[in-house]
Parts: C-alpha cells; sequence; structure tokens
C-alpha cells in the first residue's frame, strides 16, 4: 500500500502523547506504531482500516470479517464487498459514495452497513468513519463491529416480544410484570379491566400501588406477590381469594399468583403476576351450594316424610284417645294421652327445626349448645328412609361448643349422607364423639376440642382421590354437584376446626372432625325445675301477627300467672307499652315477632321502644331459626329470645327470667 509509513504515522497519533501528536514524522517506519512494545494497528482485535475511496489498509482483525486477508483488501471499495442494495433499498453504491463524501469533508460518519464476505454471507456491521489530516494529506480512519448476532437477537427478541403482546391480549387472565425492584412494566387488557384504571397511570409505578389487595376470606394475604415470588425465588399461588380495589373504590375478588422471571443465566430480573377475576366463579359456587343443599334434602325427603307420618299418626292417636277418655270421665288415662301426644309434639318440633336448619348456609351465627343434643337429634335425621345401621358411642361428659347450630348440624347429615351413598345397598357407619385435651391439632388454639368420627364398613376412599376429595365440584357420582363435602371442609375451617379423610383399618372410609370447646354458659340456661316455681307475678306484652300465636302463647302466659296483652303490629304495641307506662301498670317483659308482614318487625320496634324506655325487657321471638337475632339476641338490645313453637316449660323458663314468682301453688 503506498505512502504506507505515513498512513501508519497518523494512527500512531490516536495511541501517542499530546506532545507526538504536535510533531508527527512523515517518513517514520511502521515501528512508530509500537507502544508498550505491541504495534497496536496490526495486534488490535478491533477491526481498523484507512480508506479514501477504497481501503488502503486495514488490520487482520477488519479482514478476518470479510474472511479474507489483508492484502486482498487494498485497492477494493465497499461496494465490492457489499450486496447491491442495502437493508433500508437503497443501492449500495449510492449510498456509500454519499457516506464517503461527507467524511472527506470532515463530517464524522456513524452508520450501519450490510457487507457480502467471499462465501458470499451476509453480515451486519456497526460503523464509524473520521477524517484524519497529516502532511501527506487526508485519509479516512475507520472502525467496523460485527452486530449480525446483535440485531438477529434483537428480532428474536422483538418478534418473542410481538408474540408475548398479542398473547397477552388475548387471555382471559390478568398479567402484571415488574422489574427486579417491583415496578410495573407490562400490564394487559384483562389486568387494566380488574383494576379499572388506564395504563399510562400505571407503568412505572410499584406493584403494590397498581394492585390493591384486601382480604376477602384470606387469613394469609400476600399483599405483594412479585415481591413474594421473587423473595422465595419461586412460582407461588394463594389458595385464598382477595378483593382488588379499583379507581372507583369497587371491590372485585381475585385468586391470584406470582413467579419470578429469571434471565439466561438464572438470575432473577423480576415477576410475573397472574390474576383471575372470579366473581362469576363465586355467584356458580353459591348458586350450585343452594342446588347441593335442595339435592341434599331431596335425599332426605322419603325418609323425612315417612317419619313425619308416623309422628302426626301418634299426634293424632293420641289426641283422639284423650277425646274418648275425657267423654267418658276417664280424666286420668286423658291426662296420659296428652302428655303423650306432648312428648310427639317435641319430636315433630325437633324434626322441623332440622329441617330448617339444615337449608341455612353462609357465615356461622354462632352460639353455646350442647353439640350432644345436637348429635342425638341430627344422626336419627339424617339415616331417616335409608337402610344404614348406625352405632353411635358419644362420651356422656362432652363439653358444649360455640358454634352455628345448623351448620355443624350440615356437618353430620353430609358425611352420614356420603356413607349412604357410597353404601347403596346398606352397611354399618360407627359415629364416635370425645372430648380430647391432650394430642389435640396444634391448629385448634381451644384448651379441648370434641373429635368426632365416622367409620363405615364400605368400599373407602380409593387413594388418587383423597387429596381432591374436600374440592368444590369434585365428584366421584354421576349426578352429584360436588359440594357436599366441600361445603363440610368450609364450615369446619369457618369455625376453626380441622376435618381429615382415610380409609379405616377395614377398608372403610373415615372421617375425622375436631371443633373447639368453649367453657362459656349457653346464653338461656333458666328452666322452670331450676326455680322451682311455675306461677310467677306480672304483666306482659305481646306483638304477633298471626291470632293462632297470639291465643295460644296468651293462654300459656296466663296459665303461668303473667297478665297478657296480645297485639297484632307496632304501632298497637307502641301505644299499649306507652299506655302502660301512663298508668303506672308497666310491663315485666315484651315478646316481639321479628316478621310482621307488611308492618316493622321486632327490630325495628324495638328500635322505638327503647326511644321511651332504655330499660325495656324485650324478648325475640321468630319461627325462622336461621335468624341471627335468635342466636345471639344481646347485639341487637334484646334480652333474651323464645324459638316457635314454645312449650310451656319453655315459655315459663323465659318469664322467670323478669317476673316474681307467686306464691300461689301450681293447679
Amino acid at each position: 500500500m503506498n505512502n504506507d509509513s505515513g498512513i501508519r504515522s497518523l494512527f500512531s497519533t490516536l495511541i501517542g502523547s499530546k506532545k507526538e501528536q504536535s510533531t508527527p514524522a512523515v517518513n517514520e517506519q511502521p515501528v512508530q506504531c509500537l507502544r508498550y512494545g505491541v504495534d497496536f494497528f496490526t495486534e488490535c482485535n478491533e477491526p481498523f482500516f484507512f480508506m479514501r475511496e477504497t481501503f488502503l489498509e486495514c488490520n487482520s482483525a477488519c479482514a478476518s470479517l470479510f474472511g479474507a486477508k489483508t492484502d486482498y483488501m487494498q485497492g477494493r471499495s465497499l461496494v465490492e464487498f457489499s450486496p447491491p442494495n442495502q437493508p433500508d433499498g437503497t443501492p449500495s453504491s449510492m449510498k456509500a459514495a454519499a457516506i464517503i463524501n461527507s467524511a472527506l469533508e470532515g463530517k464524522k460518519q456513524s452508520f450501519f452497513w450490510r457487507f457480502t464476505k467471499l462465501d458470499g454471507t451476509l453480515f451486519d456491521a456497526e460503523m464509524t468513519i473520521s477524517l484524519m489530516k497529516n502532511s501527506e494529506g487526508s485519509v479516512l480512519f475507520g472502525s467496523m463491529r460485527d452486530i449480525t448476532e446483535k440485531l438477529r437477537s434483537d428480532q428474536q427478541l422483538s418478534a418473542a416480544k410481538e408474540r408475548l403482546s398479542v398473547t397477552l391480549k388475548s387471555i382471559s387472565e390478568g398479567v402484571i410484570t415488574t422489574d427486579l425492584y417491583g415496578q410495573t412494566e407490562l400490564i394487559n387488557p384483562a389486568a387494566l379491566d380488574i383494576i379499572g384504571m388506564e395504563l399510562k397511570h400505571l407503568v412505572g409505578r410499584h406493584i403494590t400501588e397498581v394492585l390493591v389487595l384486601k382480604p376477602d376470606f384470606a387469613p394469609l394475604l400476600v399483599t405483594d406477590p412479585a415481591g413474594e415470588a421473587m423473595r422465595i425465588g419461586r412460582p407461588f399461588f394463594s389458595p385464598y381469594s382477595a378483593l382488588v380495589t379499583n379507581s372507583k373504590n369497587e371491590h372485585r375478588p381475585v385468586r391470584y399468583g406470582a413467579a419470578p422471571m429469571l434471565d439466561r443465566n438464572g438470575r432473577i430480573v423480576g415477576a410475573v403476576v397472574a390474576l383471575r377475576d372470579v366473581s362469576e366463579t363465586e355467584r356458580m359456587e353459591k348458586a350450585l351450594l343452594n342446588t347441593q343443599r335442595l339435592e341434599s334434602l331431596g335425599v332426605l325427603a322419603g325418609g323425612i316424610a315417612h317419619d313425619f307420618n308416623n309422628l302426626l299418626a301418634g299426634l293424632f292417636g293420641y289426641v283422639e284417645m284423650g277425646q274418648r277418655h275425657l267423654q267418658a270421665g276417664r280424666l286420668d288415662k286423658a291426662d296420659n294421652c296428652l302428655t303423650n301426644a306432648l312428648s310427639v309434639f317435641d319430636k315433630a318440633r325437633s324434626l322441623t327445626q332440622q329441617l330448617l336448619t339444615f337449608s341455612k348456609g353462609g357465615e356461622p351465627v354462632k352460639k353455646v349448645f350442647s353439640i350432644k343434643t345436637l348429635l342425638n337429634t341430627s344422626i336419627p335425621f339424617a339415616s331417616s328412609g335409608g337402610i344404614l345401621r348406625i352405632e353411635s358411642f358419644i362420651s356422656p361428659n362432652l363439653p358444649d361448643i360455640e358454634a352455628d347450630e345448623g351448620q355443624i348440624g350440615q356437618i353430620i347429615d353430609n358425611i352420614i349422607i356420603n356413607a349412604k351413598q357410597a353404601m347403596p345397598n346398606g352397611g354399618i357407619l360407627k359415629v364416635s364423639a370425645t372430648n380430647v385435651k391432650n394430642g389435640k391439632p396444634p391448629s385448634i388454639k381451644a384448651d379441648s376440642c370434641i373429635l368426632l368420627e365416622f367409620e363405615d364398613n364400605g368400599p373407602g376412599i380409593p387413594k388418587e382421590i383423597l387429596g381432591k376429595l374436600f374440592d368444590p365440584f369434585f365428584t366421584t357420582k354421576p349426578t352429584g354437584s360436588g359440594l357436599g363435602l366441600s361445603t363440610v371442609f368450609s364450615i369446619v375451617r369457618k369455625h376453626g376446626g380441622l376435618i381429615e379423610a382415610g380409609n379405616g383399618p377395614s377398608g372403610g372410609a373415615v372421617f375425622k372432625v375436631w371443633l373447639p370447646a368453649t367453657s362459656s354458659a349457653p346464653l338461656l340456661n333458666k328452666t322452670v325445675e331450676s326455680t322451682g316455681h311455675s306461677k310467677f307475678n306480672g304483666r306482659a306484652l305481646l306483638m304477633d301477627d298471626d291470632p293462632l300465636i297470639r291465643e295460644t302463647l296468651s293462654d300459656a302466659l296466663s296459665n303461668a300467672g303473667i297478665d297478657c296483652i296480645a297485639v297484632e303490629d307496632s304501632d298497637s304495641a307502641i301505644s299499649a307499652y306507652v299506655k302502660a307506662l301512663e298508668t303506672d301498670e308497666k310491663f315485666c317483659f315484651v315478646i316481639l315477632d321479628l316478621s310482621i308482614p307488611g308492618g316493622l318487625g321486632g327490630k325495628e320496634t324495638l328500635k322505638k321502644l327503647l326511644a321511651i324506655d332504655r330499660n325495656i325487657n324485650a324478648v325475640a321471638t321468630s319461627g325462622y331459626a336461621e335468624d341471627p337475632i335468635l342466636a345471639k339476641p344481646l347485639l341487637y338490645g334484646f334480652k333474651a329470645a323464645l324459638p316457635k313453637p314454645s312449650t310451656n316449660a319453655e315459655i315459663a323458663s323465659m318469664a322467670s327470667m323478669f317476673c316474681t314468682p307467686s306464691d300461689r301453688e301450681s293447679r
């Protein structure tokens, strides 16, 4: 190459000192490119070259990009190593001329260029060309860098991002991605719909500002799912739903999870959060839960009708026998018949209460009661109309529990129904109830608990479905909804208990239910027997829309020595109470029916009466066993509760709370 030493002296100015640059030599030998004993132009791994219209000289790193040797490059132009057109469609010859002319005018050129190697393959380069001058004249000094792989990676990344964007837009689950610091980077339309905000207000903000989670029924709520996934270094999915608060302060239930994002070296670079709106799912679950309760009632309907008809037959039989004895003057025998009729009445009322409470769902309305009594009434109820034989072993010293009596009864009913369906040709179900202090599950915080065990001699539970047994909608029955045992699981959990399922030594299914015990006393535990009196002094006010209830309840109170004023609506009750205060004939207590069709019920009436007399003794009564006021009357301003129907003993027990005993003997 001509003027070799002059060109190299130009290169030496790139690496020399300012003093060397100020006095360049013209005819120095290539040794001038030496610095620290190294020929930088020749040995440098960066591709360098000198050119004007053609290459004057290049180093080995530059020539190797083309698959050539350095002497082959000399005297050849950029166009000779280029395809006819560049990627933007411009002819290579035209574009090269423009770039070189601008560079020779002293304008530094930085650009991308597509080259052709000697073997015909293409590669892309990032190039820089600058004008240099010395006493020999002007020359262009340039460098280039092969960016083929980088462009290919960028294109692949861009294509992957495009595919990801299309995918995320098309899926129904909400997706939010964050960087290593929890700042949001990408939010798909489904997530925007859940959050209820525009994208421009969300990108770049911290995930906890974008996704505001509040507990639904979630004792272990994770408010920063992205941070949690990066902290533990693995994916996680919350077993509980949460409520997302949107820009309108509306709440939508979601299930959510997150996973860390890793680079090619396995380092965490961010997280992806997935959201699923479960509003519709929860609505379906509630609808199917109602269906399941109806299905369960359908299973029992035949047996219940059979048992109820037997009770009615006995009731009518005793009443008719009593009438005949009265007509014949046999008063003792008539009295025995009526006593027997009342015992049948108690059984019928228990059956009715079980039907009412069985159909109830929702959050538990807790009260203190005897689970021993509940077992004694629920077991015959659930086994009605079937050929399943139940052997019960109930400890005589079971403590009380504080729970929703209807829902605990539903646990017993559903497990027994499950056993009946597992053994359609009959079998034996052993039911036991014991008090457990030592060895209770750690999750139960009470000092002791009650263990209910149900063991049948049926085919047992296959191992492959044990883990799915309590899953909603999972069923092995063609006509089942799959909600019976999941309902049981939900009730037990809401009561702070634990349930397990497995197979016993004989191969049959075994269900174990632990429920916390309580030392609290029931709210109403006074009885007539404990007071020793059945007659009282006092006045009572009764509000009930049903004339039959007004007549029978007034008679029962009158029989207990209490003067009763019975009215049918709220206005009459308030008027009677005010009049009693004015005449100094105050009522000892008032009984208010909670449901008055077309008028104010007991709860609303009590509010008005409390405004008149803050010390009023009010008793709530209702035929709806699931009314929460009956379970916790004190929370609503009442002093006690009286279910419908009630026996004379229950009415007298209630009256003993507010009236003074009478010296008159019982008739």
